[in-house]
């Protein structure tokens, strides 16, 4: 026992222990180090994403007025195409009729449904009056009295209007002392936009003037200015100022020689003018080619950039202070056990440590120790469990008692009160990689452990697993959480399995039972298919379709493979497969159906051609190695589809072969000797095969050909020469002149000696 000195002893030596200093270190170097990159991050990357995002938000201000804008001015092109087509203001129409005139004025009446515009007007060519929604004034009384424009005199204005070609527009001007009719405008600044009209026309014949106000303008380019200080100038295409919100004509020369230092490059940049750092953005109009300009202070856009600075400085000052604080807090209380450990180990091992490495030695050597004993206990375990286990299957056991203690002392909890046996089969598991098989196995007892009470028997089925199930659920519940585990199984084998169920029982001794039971119903995936549960109670052993037996199926199964139909074949075969299942027929007719299916399809391949090849054949021997109707119907249409292939290879040869016969038959005509049988023995061929096939190829017998070519032959003969009937007979392969005469009359309805006279007669 560690007396208090000797504890308070100890510590006082940890605290000069370096190992304490040594990681007071490695937490203050983890909390420093990760503060200074995010503090250089937020004062590099983080403040530029924000400059940037501020100057993109300044240019997208500008865009948006510049479109507005483009939009205004397209209304105004419209309002003069309107003004151009309408018959009420031709120019022949107000020029000619001072009451048509007059009547004009309803025409120009768009100020009403359009706030832009202060006054339309219409000039026509050497005219001597502009016409408006409100009157009809002389020019001189326009420019004089109702719009008195600062620096436009009478002979500009009147020039400006009879030269334009194309749609112009004069800069903001000052109106001087206006009539009473145009009073809202006295000490206005207007915008005069002039389109001439027929629109785009070489000669017009008239102008439209459209009077906007430039306070109007300037309302539409405050929304582009993000800040109070700064600017907003729109400049035409020749850079002449148009008007500018924020800004007189010197500050927009300033700015566009800044323009041109930098490339007058669109979009925004940082640049200086008059010494300070300016924001300008520029945009320029596809339509009009207008520019529109801003200048913002730097430090204004920067604005929130920097107070997000400021405010992320900060942050990690707190965060520093509490990570100092939590340091502190860690090392007060964390590295208490240290502290104890070190005093235990002074006290028992009689010296003063300064290295955890000698406490980790003695450690080390301890848990070796207790490590090989555990493994040899954990072997041995196994070994008991599975012999356990298997006695059970085997129904060698004792009492429930006694086996119930047997199993805790090896870690079988066999507590009842309900049992049972459950088997699973993953198809073609045995022919898995040893590597995926392992992990495979090692899959599904982890899902076996994660749903089931259960036990796995290591038994030597190759495809499959033995587990002893223990339980205090229903049968309908156990079954429920067995058809829960088939997918996940499933997934793990990558794989097809099925799972089989034994009776449950409540004696410990009816184990072996129930393995008989699952062993019986797992055979049934025969029948019932994989991927799902197969409890032994629901087999129906009855089996009420006993005598029913497919014989009307099978025999058209022979005439469709004789016919080489693939979709008949394979629609008799799922209906035969789905009426095993529905008769409920047992393991043993099921097997024997099958086995007449795959020879009735061999049987047929015989009968079509006399002989079966076999290198090019399906393996017969894997024909009956099937554990599903599934694999049955797939080895069948593996076989329908060599018999068709079979089919297509007899259907090309037979043509080969008729037409080396035919080649035959066209070289040894001539012979007396000729006759079916020595035909075949030159082609190694049965006399009936031959003949079957040339019937069926050519629609006639060998010998009707045979004695069609010598007739032709004859024909030829007696026509292209004088030989006498006897020797042209024995020329074509005959015996006997009556017989070649009565066989050439039938052909031609001629004797030998007409059809010559015939065609010598024709000659």
């Amino acid at each position: 026992m560690l007396m208090e000195g000797d504890g308070v002893n100890s510590k006082a030596v940890f605290w000069r222990n370096p190992i304490f200093y040594k990681y007071l270190l490695s937490y203050l170097f983890v909390l420093i180090i990760p503060l200074l990159l995010i503090a250089l991050f937020l004062n590099q990357y983080f403040i530029q994403i924000l400059q940037e995002v501020a100057v993109q938000n300044n240019e997208h201000s500008l865009q948006s007025v510049q479109q507005t804008l483009d939009d205004k001015l397209r209304e105004m092109n419209g309002i003069a195409v309107e003004i151009s087509s309408n018959p009420n203001l031709l120019p022949h129409r107000i020029t000619s009729d001072m009451y048509d005139a007059m009547t004009a004025k309803e025409e120009l009446n768009y100020t009403l449904t359009n706030g832009f515009l202060e006054d339309v007007l219409l000039y026509i060519k050497g005219s001597s009056y502009l016409y408006s929604s409100t009157s009809t004034y002389s020019k001189k009384m326009f420019i004089n009295q109702i719009v008195p424009y600062e620096n436009w005199t009478l002979e500009n204005f009147v020039s400006n209007l009879e030269q334009l070609r194309m749609p112009a527009i004069r800069p903001a001007e000052k109106i001087k002392n206006t009539s009473s009719s145009h009073a809202s405008l006295h000490g206005e600044r207007i915008l005069t936009y002039m389109i001439p009209i027929p629109v785009n026309s070489p000669k017009p014949y008239g102008v439209v003037l459209f009077l906007i106000k430039d306070a109007t303008i300037q309302q539409l380019l405050h929304g582009a200015v993000q800040d109070s200080e700064g600017s907003v100038m729109l400049v035409n295409s020749e850079r002449q100022l148009l008007t500018a919100y924020n800004a007189n004509e010197e500050w927009a020369v300033q700015a566009f020689q800044a323009l041109q230092r930098n490339g007058d490059s669109a979009g925004s940049s940082i640049m200086r003018i008059n010494g300070q750092r300016y924001v300008v953005a520029t945009v320029q109009s596809g339509q009009t080619g207008w520019e529109y300009v801003t200048t913002t202070p730097y430090m204004a856009v920067m604005s929130k950039a920097i107070q997000a600075q400021k405010q992320s400085l900060i942050v990690i000052s707190l965060v520093l202070v509490l990570g100092l604080f939590i340091i502190y807090i860690s090392m007060r209380y964390n590295y208490a056990p240290i502290v104890k450990l070190f005093a235990f180990a002074r006290g028992r091992l009689g010296t003063v440590l300064t290295s955890i490495q000698q406490i980790t030695d003695g450690i080390e050597v301890i848990s070796e120790d207790r490590e090989k004993l555990s493994q040899k206990l954990e072997s041995s375990r196994t070994a008991i469990q599975q012999h356990l286990l298997l006695s059970l299957l085997q129904g060698r056991g004792g009492t429930s008692e006694s086996l119930i203690e047997q199993g805790r002392e090896v870690g079988l909890m066999l507590e009842g009160p309900v049992y049972y046996v459950m088997l699973i089969h993953v198809h073609r598991l045995n022919n898995m990689p040893i590597a995926k098989r392992q992990a495979a196995v090692e899959s599904i007892e982890q899902i076996m452990n994660a749903f089931l009470t259960a036990y796995k028997a290591d038994l030597s089925d190759k495809d499959g697993f033995v587990y002893i199930g223990v339980t205090d659920s229903s049968r309908a519940e156990i079954e429920d959480r067995l058809m829960q585990l088939i997918a996940p199984i499933a997934k793990v084998a990558d794989g097809e399995v099925a799972l089989a169920m034994g009776n449950l029982y409540e004696d410990m001794n009816d184990i072996g039972k129930s393995y008989i039971e699952a062993t019986t119903a797992i055979n049934y995936r025969l029948i019932k298919g994989l991927n799902q549960l197969i409890p032994f109670h629901a087999l129906g052993l009855e089996q009420s379709g006993a005598h029913w037996y497919p014989k009307y199926a099978i025999e058209q199964l022979e005439a469709y493979v004789l016919r080489g139909d693939l979709t008949g074949i394979k629609r008799i075969v799922t209906d035969v497969l789905n009426q095993m299942n529905e008769q409920h027929v047992n393991l043993y007719i099921a097997r024997c159906i099958c086995y007449d299916m795959i020879n009735t399809v061999i049987k047929a391949l015989f009968l079509k051609d006399g002989r079966l090849i076999v290198p090019d054949s399906p393996d017969v021997l894997q024909l009956t190695k099937f554990e599903t109707m599934q694999e049955f119907a797939q080895l069948m249409e593996e076989l329908c589809s060599y018999a068709a292939r079979q089919a297509d290879d007899s259907e090309q040869k037979a043509d080969q072969q008729v037409t080396s016969w035919m080649a035959y038959i066209q070289t040894h005509f001539q012979s007396a000797e000729f006759s079916v049988p020595s035909m075949a023995a030159h082609f190694e061929l049965s006399v009936s095969h031959i003949q079957r096939i040339f019937k069926e190829r050519t629609g006639c017998t060998i010998t009707e050909q045979l004695n069609e070519v010598r007739i032709q032959q004859a024909k030829k003969l007696l026509v292209e020469s004088d030989m006498p009937i006897k020797d042209i007979v024995c020329e074509v392969g005959y015996y006997d002149v009556s017989s070649f005469i009565r066989k050439f009359k039938q052909s031609t309805f001629l004797t030998p000696g007409e059809y010559r006279k015939h065609h010598a007669g024709r000659e």
